[in-house]
This record gives C-alpha cells, sequence and structure tokens, in this order.
C-alpha cells in the first residue's frame, strides 16, 4: 500500500514497479523477481550488479512482507480483547518430506515464509480452512477470560455461553471437512512445537510438570521432547510431541457424501460418537472403524476439548489444582494442535515423529493474546493475513461484548483463581516433590543449557515416549480445584 501511495513520488526506486506487480511470495526468489529488468540510472552494470540488485529487492520484499505480518496480527490481537486467543491455520508449511533436510529441520530453518491465516475464536460460524491435504472449515469456541465460575451471567457477552454452560470445559476445538487425499499411514492428534528453541537441554523443571500432567492421562500417547542442542541441527531432527491416535479426540461425525454435515457452531450433543456417551472401549472400536475407512468423499468433523480444565489457553497457564505458567517452558513461541498422517519406514524400529514420515492436514498455531512476546516474534516467521468475508468485523464486535459484560460483572467479586494459588494444594506439593526429585536425580532445575546431562533427557523420554505408564483406558482425569 505504501509503494502505491507514493509510486509516483522522485525517490522511489525504478524496481518498485515490481512490487507492485508482484504475487505474494513466501518462497525463495521468485521468477518475477529474478526475470525484472528495472534498475536505477545510475546503477553500475558491472558483473554481478543483477545479483546485487536482486539481493536488494529481495531484502526490500521481506522487510515490506514482515511488516504487514506485524501490523495484521497486532490488529487481531486488539480486536481481540484481552485476554483471549490468537489462532491461525498455517497452510502448507514447509516442514515435511523437504523440510527434513534442512538443518535443522523446524519451521525457522526453511527457506520461505509460512501462510498463516486468522481463525477468530468465538465465531459464530465456522471460519474457513485449507491445506494441500484436507479442506472445510475450523472454530474455536472458549469461555471469556478462561475462567468458569459456573456463573451465566459471567459468559453472556459470549456467542456460545449456552454451550459452556453447565459444563466444566474451558474451550472446544471443532475441526470440519473432507480429506483431500486417504490417508495411508496411521493419523496422529495432539500437540507439537514447530516454532521453539531447540538448542537447549530439557530442565529438570520441565520434567517434573510433565509427570505431574501425566498422572491426568489415562490412554496411550506418544510424548517427546525433540532433538535437542547439537542433534537438533541434524537432518530430519525430531520436534516436541504429545500425541495420539484418534480416540484422542472427544467426538467424530461421519457425515455421508451428498448429506449436508452439522452447523460447526450449534449443539453436537448425540451426534455421530461421542467418548463419554459411549465409554472408552466401545468408543475405540468405533473411531478405528472410522480411522480404517476414511475418505475423500464423506465430511469428518473432529471435536476436542478433554484437556481444557486444566490447559488455560486465554490465560496461558497449566491449572493442575494450581497455576503454571505456560510461558516458563515455552517462552516466546506458540504451540500447533496438528492432525498428521505418520508413515513409518518398513523395518524401522526407530519410534520418533519424523518430520519426513509426515504429512500434515492440519496445522492450526495458537496462543494468548496476553503473550505479547510471541505476538512480536511470529511475524518474521509467518504471512498473517485475516479470515475471509465479514468474520473479522463479526467477532470483533462480539469479543467487545463479551468483554464488557465480564468485566460488570466481575465488580466487586474476589478471584477464584487467586484464592486457589494462596491457599495451595495437595498437587502443589505433589510438584515441590517431584522437582526435588529431579534434583536429586542430578538434574538442574533452572539450568537448561546444552551440558545437562543427556542420558537423563533420553531415558526420561523412553519412560513416557511409548505410552508404557499410561493405560489403555477413558479420558483425562479431572482436576479438582481445592
Amino acid at each position: 500500500a505504501a509503494l502505491q501511495a507514493s509510486s509516483n513520488a522522485s525517490n522511489m526506486p525504478p524496481w518498485s514497479s515490481c512490487l507492485l506487480r508482484a504475487p505474494s511470495a513466501g518462497g525463495s526468489l521468485p521468477e518475477w523477481m529474478r526475470s525484472c529488468t528495472c534498475r536505477d540510472a545510475d546503477e553500475d552494470a558491472s558483473p554481478g550488479s543483477s545479483s546485487s540488485r536482486s539481493q536488494k529487492m529481495a531484502e526490500e520484499l521481506a522487510l515490506a512482507q514482515e511488516r504487514r505480518s506485524r501490523e495484521t496480527v497486532t490488529k487481531h490481537a486488539a480486536a481481540a480483547g484481552q485476554p483471549s486467543v490468537l489462532l491461525y491455520s498455517v497452510v502448507d508449511s514447509p516442514a515435511g518430506q523437504a523440510a527434513a533436510k534442512q538443518k535443522p529441520s523446524t519451521t525457522a530453518a526453511t527457506s520461505g515464509r509460512c501462510e498463516a491465516h486468522h481463525v477468530p475464536t468465538n465465531a459464530t460460524r465456522g471460519v474457513p480452512i485449507e491445506t494441500s491435504n484436507f479442506v472445510g472449515e475450523a472454530a474455536w469456541m472458549l469461555v471469556p477470560g478462561g475462567v468458569h465460575e459456573s456463573a451465566p451471567q459471567d459468559m453472556v457477552g459470549c456467542p456460545h455461553w449456552r454451550h459452556f454452560q453447565g459444563r466444566r470445559r474451558l474451550w472446544e476445538f471443532r475441526i470440519q471437512g473432507r480429506f483431500k487425499r486417504k490417508p495411508e499411514g496411521e493419523l496422529h492428534v495432539g500437540i507439537t512445537l514447530r516454532d521453539f528453541n531447540y538448542d537447549q537441554a530439557v530442565a529438570a523443571y520441565s520434567r517434573a510438570v510433565k509427570r505431574l500432567g501425566l498422572i491426568f492421562v489415562k490412554w496411550k500417547f506418544y510424548l517427546s521432547w525433540g532433538d535437542r542442542c547439537k542433534a537438533s541441527k541434524a537432518p530430519d531432527a525430531e520436534l516436541s510431541h504429545l500425541v495420539t491416535g484418534l480416540t484422542g479426540l472427544d467426538q467424530i461425525i461421519v457425515t455421508p457424501a451428498g448429506e449436508s454435515p452439522p452447523p460447526l457452531t450449534e449443539e453436537m450433543a448425540g451426534l455421530g460418537v461421542e467418548r463419554k456417551r459411549l465409554g472408552y472401549d466401545k468408543y475405540k472400536k468405533e473411531v478405528g472403524n472410522i480411522a480404517q475407512s476414511i475418505n475423500t468423499r464423506d465430511a469428518y468433523t473432529f471435536c476436542f476439548w478433554g484437556p481444557s480444565p486444566m490447559i488455560d489457553a486465554v490465560n496461558w497457564q497449566f491449572r493442575f489444582g494450581t497455576v503454571i505458567p505456560l510461558g516458563q517452558f515455552l517462552e516466546e513461541w506458540p504451540l500447533h494442535f496438528v492432525i498428521y498422517e505418520r508413515n513409518q519406514v518398513e523395518g524401522s524400529a526407530d519410534p520418533r515423529h519424523l518430520e519426513s514420515q509426515k504429512r500434515y492436514y492440519v496445522d492450526l498455531m495458537f496462543w494468548s493474546t496476553g503473550e505479547e512476546a510471541i505476538t512480536r516474534n511470529l511475524p518474521s516467521r509467518y504471512n498473517f493475513s485475516d479470515a475471509p468475508g465479514s468474520l473479522e468485523a463479526e467477532t470483533a464486535e462480539a469479543a467487545k461484548a463479551s468483554v464488557a459484560a465480564a468485566t460488570d460483572n466481575a465488580r466487586g467479586r474476589p478471584s477464584k483463581e487467586a484464592a486457589t494459588v494462596q491457599q495451595g494444594t495437595p498437587i502443589k506439593a505433589l510438584l515441590r516433590q517431584l522437582l526435588h526429585s529431579s534434583r536429586s536425580n542430578g538434574d538442574s532445575a533452572s539450568i537448561s543449557t546444552c551440558e545437562a546431562s543427556s542420558s537423563a533427557a533420553a531415558s526420561d523420554e523412553m519412560s513416557f515416549g511409548s505410552g508404557s505408564e499410561a493405560s489403555d483406558r477413558a479420558g483425562w482425569s479431572r482436576a479438582r480445584v481445592r
């Protein structure tokens, strides 16, 4: 826009016209830039000057992209209200088979910038998403402020307050759409750290909190800290994962081809297969049948809310009976909720989930608006864009109403969360015990340098990575706030 407004200005470089007619670029140097013949009148025509011009143009374009991206994500954060969650559908991330050859194989090392399309939270309808392997809609419904006090008046401004009334869940993910290709390997769903500083060992405090968190997980899963330090710089390095099969979802609805799937933001109780209604054993069997018959014709609706009472995404904290800030572990990086297919090399006993083995179907990146360091950091990696149509305006108005209602109803009422932290809990004592145990084993609670013991990290991963300490039965245990 700045280039367009001043295209006739005398101080504009001649090659600015190339930028004006250029498509959105996100990869390596595009063809239009390599073939551009624009040049300054006084520019030297000596050999190598063309390369210099191209480099200059590439740098200018990258800076312009980052500025636009920063303005966009800042606008989204302001419109969401405080506190809330920023959610983006990452489109065709370079992570995967090509990125696995990078050193390290994370999004930070790949050439080009990922496209990240805004998915406003608490929208009244599904927000369109599309990747190379999946097309459909996404919605994230959440309790305003992230605090559920069983008081309906606190949520009057929220479009989905009736959905949360009488329920303990703080949020619910919903994804609906069709597969563009039939999965050949096993599908996994969960959390991965696509953006993270892996040049550090795993701190003892992180291990202690992990052991505490696993008390509440009662099914098989795969957990890995990922490759760290020197190993993280190798080709096809593993990222951090906490994933499981489709049984980790709370509800799945299959709509046959030719029929209309249920509206994504309306009540879905009683539809499809639901773990709470069927019980885990029957649910696992039904989900196994669904996974085996996935095709490109039917529509699939995936709902996920199980850990929401314990993971307060709005305030970016764990709630295991006490408050544990997520930022202490993730630093200035977001989380990615992903659905991917893993094709393990035949005959390989390597349990790691490597990028070269994956095909991503869905990648939803999110973080709390209160984590300003994340908001500042990501525009250098992603091209952020608005949701289509009138969704931005609609959700901004709803957010204003929600914030106003929560503010009015909270006046003069003591904070239950504050009381919980001050009182202390048995879980808090357990965390101290686990941390003390980690220190006794020789781990440092505060130092996470690469000089830390790699053998400790390896044994820690093997204990939980196979799900050996998590029984294969129903659901997430409830964390009781006393």
